[in-house]
């Protein structure tokens, strides 16, 4: 798992020096991070999981990255059961210290295994609401060197209405030559079927990206970032 991070990171510093021009005062690097999955079992003294986030970052800060993202399921939570919620809180608190006082700034997306459905469903901690008090918005903009970045919250498989509407809002303030990233954890388009099973399926996207994606003709879109296919292990 660590060295997996530490790849993605590298990875990601090497793009962003391609897209940027040669004549661009403003080029800039930033590590992305997905998929990261810290349970219970990391909870356990001599197990590496909060160890293995921590240097992590430490690795992306020595590469000087202006910030870090994430793909989403940064915890694994959605099966906690009731009496089981003070686990949730446990990781969220343990994580959110960690990247709260990482010394970079951290945009984290938020991934379906990062859900919380221990409480009732009119609880503000359901679904997204644990990762919100812990982390941060579940889908938020921000704008780095000329660079406009959208973390979509995809984690029920579907942009609902309300995200809809606000992405709309947030695209109408972006000019067609300002480069955009999307940052989303259920992907638009995924190769986990084909991999595997050699044939595709829309079963590993979120339902309405075509809508989606959409939304962002006559835009400068340069790069979308996805989480959630895990497949590595399997092929091997």
């Amino acid at each position: 798992m660590k060295t997996k991070f530490f790849l993605m990171a590298f990875a990601l510093l090497l793009t962003m020096q391609m897209f940027a021009s040669k004549k661009n005062d403003k080029k800039f690097s930033f590590a992305f991070f997905t998929d990261i999955h810290l349970n219970k079992n990391h909870l356990e003294k001599n197990h590496g999981g909060f160890q293995g986030i921590e240097k992590a970052i430490a690795d992306a800060k020595k590469q000087k990255v202006d910030f870090i993202m994430t793909g989403g399921d940064n915890v694994d939570i959605d099966a906690i059961k009731t009496e089981d919620a003070q686990i949730a809180h446990t990781l969220y608190s343990k994580y959110a210290r960690i990247i709260h006082n990482a010394g970079v700034d951290y945009y984290a997306a938020i991934g379906n295994h990062d859900r919380f459905w221990g409480c009732p469903n009119d609880d503000q901690l359901y679904n997204d609401g644990l990762f919100e008090k812990y982390v941060n918005k579940s889908y938020y903009s921000f704008d780095h060197k000329g660079w406009h970045f959208i973390v979509l919250n995809t984690a029920n498989s579907v942009v609902d209405e309300e995200q809809k509407q606000w992405l709309s809002s947030d695209l109408e303030n972006i000019d067609a030559k300002t480069p955009i990233v999307i940052a989303t954890h259920v992907p638009f388009l995924s190769v986990y079927y084909p991999a595997l099973d050699g044939k595709y399926t829309s079963a590993d996207t979120f339902s309405n990206f075509k809508e989606i994606w959409d939304m962002f003709d006559g835009k400068n879109l340069k790069l979308v970032l996805q989480g959630t296919c895990i497949y590595t292990k399997k092929l091997k």
